[in-house]
């Protein structure tokens, strides 16, 4: 029973991981994408 706790206390902390990988992602691809536009 403990380990099924741990396990999904470990994927909940994977998963905001996870996410907050996307959103800094998404930003940087914005910051680019702006750049690029600017410099054409």
């Amino acid at each position: 029973m403990m380990s099924i706790f741990y396990l999904s206390m470990l994927f909940a902390s994977w998963q905001k991981k996870v996410k907050k990988c996307l959103i800094l992602g998404v930003i940087t691809c914005k910051k680019i994408g702006d750049m690029l536009y600017l410099k054409s």
